[in-house]
């Protein structure tokens, strides 16, 4: 007779072994488990890394090559462990042009990294398998510095971030904008406190009608029928005001006279760019230009005094641009104005004819559309209130891009307003870079 005992303690030694064995598998898979695992976090860790700073390298030098760009991978890569050395590591680097993924002004390029990494077991040998692998990929965008229009190219822009009536349309004046970006009027206030006309960012009343190709508002809207069959959206994402690259000028010299020039048999004063009216005492205290008929010789004029353009106003002038540091711009009409911003790509004012600066916090810019009244250029006041009339059928639009804190409409009859990118003024945008999984 066979003793019991004896049965199950050997029933149990056979049940202690198998769950040995099974216990030393758990801590074997647990470990090349936690192996494998922490060689993959890592391997993200270096091609997230590595990917980034390939992008951002190539964002400010295009002119690095595909061996150039898989150097700087490998040298992020490589004290991480990875330096595409089989059979630990393989590491592929791939760039690819993007025209939409920027904007409008710049391609957009993507550098993406994988990395397939082998990893040795240790307790899985013992079941057949000796390495294990992990594949990972990181995709950075890199958006270079480039220049590009401020609100991303819409003719009228109201910068002010909270009020309400940001732009305020009212009166019978009709406004024709056209744009080259089939962008239109951009209102950044987030203004939205209501339904009433003055309890949201962009109001619109009065008989006024508005063609426009798009109309942005950060916040609410009041009137928005005046703009059909435009649709206003509504929500749009908020520029950061403060964020905007703007314009500094030397502001040097004295505004001079320099004798005359003869057009259509008409003989205007010369004016040389520098202050106004700076030392001068014959001038001091009077508006910019003092005289009827003037030409401006290319260069800066920075103005300390009123700068109007009058009724019976003729003026002249081509690669120049006017900074108002104090008192009211004023654009009523004119008989024969014509003036254009620098147009020289070297120049750092291209595009740009008018300037008002954040100092002159009591200044305002007025236009009032009129047939003889021909302006290229951007007019910028970034802190002011600039007031549009529309006072008689224009059969030439003012091109420009016009920049206020606030923006105001109303007068009547017609105004057209041109926007075309190539001719107004352009900041530089900072690089950008932005990481994909």
């Amino acid at each position: 007779m066979k003793n019991k005992n004896n049965t199950s303690s050997g029933q149990a030694l056979v049940i202690i072994a198998l769950a040995m064995m099974a216990l030393v598998g758990i801590v074997g898979l647990a470990l090349d488990g936690g192996n494998t695992y922490a060689d993959r976090r890592q391997a993200q860790n270096a091609a997230d890394s590595s990917a980034l700073a390939a992008a951002r390298a190539y964002s400010y030098n295009l002119a690095l090559s595909d061996n150039d760009i898989r150097a700087i991978v490998l040298n992020s890569t490589t004290p991480n462990g990875f330096n595409s050395v089989s059979p630990r590591s393989t590491i592929t680097v791939t760039k690819t042009v993007s025209s939409t993924a920027c904007d409008a002004y710049t391609n957009g390029y993507f550098i993406q990294v994988d990395i397939t990494s082998i990893v040795p077991t240790y307790f899985a040998k013992a079941m057949g398998v000796n390495n294990l692998t992990n594949k990972v990929s990181a995709k950075a965008l890199a958006c270079p510095p480039h220049p590009a229009p401020i609100a991303q190219g819409n003719a009228l822009v109201a910068l002010n971030e909270t009020i309400c009536q940001a732009t305020k349309i009212t009166g019978n004046a009709t406004t024709i904008v056209t744009s080259t970006t089939n962008s239109g009027m951009w209102v950044n206030s987030g203004c939205n406190e209501g339904t009433q006309s003055s309890k949201v960012a962009l109001s619109a009343g009065g008989s006024a009608d508005m063609t426009i190709p798009a109309v942005s508002v950060v916040g609410g809207v009041y009137g928005p029928e005046i703009f059909a069959p435009t649709v206003v959206q509504t929500g749009v994402p908020q520029i950061d005001k403060e964020s905007l690259q703007w314009p500094t000028f030397p502001c040097t010299g004295q505004v001079t006279l320099a004798g005359t020039v003869k057009i259509g048999g008409v003989d205007y004063k010369n004016y040389t760019p520098g202050v106004y009216p700076g030392s001068n005492k014959e001038w001091k205290k009077k508006v910019f230009p003092p005289e009827d008929y003037a030409f401006f010789s290319p260069g800066v004029y920075c103005i300390d005094e009123d700068f109007s353009i009058l009724a019976h106003d003729s003026m002249k002038g081509t690669g120049v641009t006017f900074v108002s540091r104090q008192g009211n711009v004023v654009f009523r009409g004119g008989d024969g104005v014509n003036l254009t911003a620098p147009t020289d790509t070297n120049n750092p004012y291209k595009g740009l004819l008018i300037f008002v600066t954040e100092a002159n916090t009591a200044g305002s810019v007025t236009i009032n559309g009129n047939a003889k009244l021909n302006v290229t250029g951007s007019i910028f006041a970034p802190w002011n209130d600039v007031t549009i009339n529309g006072t008689g059928d224009v059969s030439a639009p003012i091109n420009a891009q016009i920049i206020g804190d606030k923006l105001f409409f109303t007068g009547n009859g017609t105004i057209n307003i041109s926007y075309n990118g190539d001719s107004q003024y352009m900041t530089s945008q900072s690089g950008q870079l932005q990481l994909y999984k």
